[in-house]
């Protein structure tokens, strides 16, 4: 399927698609991003017109559904991505499905053990090698840095598990200033598990990783590594704002 039929494709299910070469060799990123409430194309130099029944009947019509990353990842479009790529699918009303805000990301760069991977609109997520979230940008309130050390040991298999870890999440707020928000953690070894991803299915065993804000609030991460101790799929708190991200490493 060729960029411009699938844009159309998209165009028909009400979408908005993003398609752009991010970096050389790094083929086509596809996104998904839902449009902001109110969002309203309006043609410049357009006059304003008393609506028609036709039109009223248009503006009481209820929009289409957004697709979801199987309707736009197809089989044929995931044979044409070879390079790593990440579905990061944002929480929407405390879950995952049906995906309505999603996106694809490419590698951008590493820097030592932090690999920073870019979306078509230029924002970034940065994870570790094995795939702990490190940092994001061009998402509002971001994440500067992560400190999350007892994970760390966990996943690199150096240890069963932690009965008390903390997690702590350097912030930008509203002022342009660093704010850090720290959770106590329990770290736990669920065992086997299988994930299915739209790349196949995968034998993995599950981290979780429940914590504490201070405001008493409980957050669950979840971390499905396979036997490389790569994450495969994993769940992880961002911020207050942007709440979790569902991370599916596809390629």
């Amino acid at each position: 399927m060729t960029a411009m039929n699938l844009f159309g494709r998209l165009r028909h299910l009400g979408a908005v698609l993003i398609l752009g070469s991010v970096l050389s060799g790094c083929g086509e990123v596809y996104s998904y991003r839902s449009p902001a409430p109110g969002d309203v194309p309006v043609a410049s130099g357009a006059v304003a017109q008393r609506p028609s029944l036709g039109s009223l009947g248009s503006l009481f019509r209820r929009p289409p559904p957004p697709p979801t990353p199987e309707q736009v990842l197809t089989p044929q479009v995931l044979a044409g991505i070879t390079t790593p790529y990440l579905l990061v699918t944002f929480e929407t009303n405390g879950s995952f499905e049906p995906a309505r805000n999603w996106g694809g990301f490419a590698i951008a760069g590493q820097n030592g053990d932090v690999v920073t991977w870019v979306e078509g609109t230029a924002r970034t997520m940065s994870f570790t090698q094995a795939g702990v979230l490190r940092a994001t940008r061009g998402f509002g309130r971001d994440v500067m840095t992560t400190d999350t050390r007892a994970l760390d040991r966990v996943i690199a298999g150096g240890a069963a598990g932690q009965s008390q870890a903390l997690r702590v999440h350097r912030l930008l707020n509203g002022e342009n200033k660093i704010q850090a928000v720290g959770l106590v953690c329990r770290i736990s070894n669920r065992g086997p598990a299988t994930v299915r991803l739209l790349t196949g299915t995968f034998a993995t065993r599950l981290i979780e990783e429940a914590c504490l804000t201070g405001a008493g609030t409980e957050i669950i991460n979840r971390f499905w590594l396979d036997q490389n101790n790569q994450i495969r799929q994993s769940e992880q708190w961002v911020s207050p704002e942007l709440g979790r991200i569902r991370v599916q490493r596809l390629r």
